[in-house]
């Protein structure tokens, strides 16, 4: 039996319109060597935010321009500017201090509420079904520990409620975290899933919402200089597997625009993403999460495009990020150390040659003259002529 094609919806193709306003909005003057603005000029120059982490996972500081090898598309290619950023790493002098904005993203459309079992040990602390001991709740309350002990934050966070009406802040960007857990206290009653609809179409208008937020934050981030980081708490967005839907042509096409779009716009708005799964159900099955895993390899030609490529996870690994997924570590933790990680590490400029054809995929590989080490950044951008 031959399955049901679905319509791609227009936010596709308003995804894609989008990628042209910014793309525009990203032509300037060509910044010097040692400028490290967002914004890319005519004549190609790229910047790279670059973390590195030694075998424990802590950053590595004291690395000069000598220590890094860029490869784009395979091609070595001479640095035009270097730069250690933010605070001191490993006892090492204070770097130069570039903007970083923090935002944390509470996902109420794609979190699930139900519980199978009275009772779960969530981060050490027993909540039962009655308190809602959901996916909101210990996210909330994990993200309301970690501001009462940073109560002086290095950055200013803004925190989102992600529901069915699109992203709101709780309250204005704020470098206060008890400021902020109060503003998250008084929410609190408002603060349960969104209501969804079932089936094929209810994920599919899920997906479509919140990958239509997430470029909205791209597209504001590209406007302001230095580097952002997104925190998205949430199990992500639908992957729409064994469905009885399949795409022909046409719509593989905006599909592999839209994929094009949202990672330029990552790019451009130098945006890092990590996806948190803030489920902390011990014994739990994970396989949902990892369904990703198939599409998190590049995406060259509108032929093998999917909805998966546009998974929450597949655009987190793609964006420098991460998607992270520890049903034994403790949220507010995870939380402190992507932040105190990803703010920290180095700033990279090169000049990238023009592509021979629209959307020429190029992938991006450093190398740094230190042994055990670990590096970080974009995987890959889609080149213009």
């Amino acid at each position: 039996m031959r399955s049901k094609k679905f319509k791609i919806p227009v936010f596709l193709s308003w995804l894609i319109f989008a990628v042209i306003v910014v793309s525009a909005s990203a032509q300037s003057p060509a910044p010097s060597a040692s400028t490290t603005a967002a914004t890319e000029s005519p004549r190609r120059r790229s910047i790279l935010d670059v973390i590195v982490t030694d075998p424990a996972g802590a950053p590595v500081a004291g690395l000069s321009p000598k220590d890094f090898t860029l490869y784009d598309k395979g091609k070595p290619m001479p640095l035009a500017g270097f730069q250690a950023v933010n605070a001191a790493i490993n006892g090492a002098k204070a770097a130069a201090k570039v903007p970083t904005e923090v935002t944390i993203v509470l996902d109420t459309v794609n979190t699930v509420s139900d519980l199978s079992s009275s009772d779960r040990q969530l981060g050490g602390v027993y909540l039962t079904v009655n308190e809602g001991a959901d996916d909101l709740t210990y996210a909330r309350a994990q993200l309301s520990a970690y501001l009462r002990d940073n109560p002086h934050l290095d950055y200013p966070i803004t925190i989102l409620l992600f529901n069915e009406n699109g992203a709101k802040p709780i309250a204005p960007a704020s470098a206060d975290g008890n400021v902020l857990a109060d503003a998250l206290a008084k929410v609190d009653a408002n603060l349960r899933p969104a209501r969804q609809s079932q089936g094929f179409y209810g994920g599919l208008e899920r997906m479509q919402l919140s990958t239509t937020t997430l470029s909205a934050l791209a597209l504001e981030g590209v406007k302001r200089p230095g580097r952002k980081l997104v925190l998205w708490l949430g199990r992500g967005w639908p992957l729409l597997q064994g469905t009885d839907a399949e795409t022909d042509a046409k719509q593989s096409k905006l599909l592999f625009g839209t994929a094009v779009t949202l990672s330029t716009e990552l790019r451009l708005a130098r945006m890092s993403l990590y996806a948190i799964d803030p489920s902390r159900v011990p014994g739990e099955d994970r396989s949902a999460w990892v369904q990703y895993v198939p599409y998190a390899k590049p995406l060259t030609t509108w032929k093998e495009a999917a909805i998966g490529h546009l998974a929450a996870q597949v655009l987190a690994e793609q964006s420098g990020g991460l998607p992270i997924n520890s049903p034994n570590a403790v949220l507010a933790q995870q939380i402190a150390e992507c932040i105190a990680t990803d703010s920290q590490g180095y700033v990279l400029l090169y000049d990238s040659v023009p592509a021979t054809q629209k959307d020429e995929y190029r992938d991006l590989k450093i190398e740094v003259n230190r042994p055990g080490v670990k590096v970080r950044t974009r995987v890959g951008y889609y080149a213009q002529p």
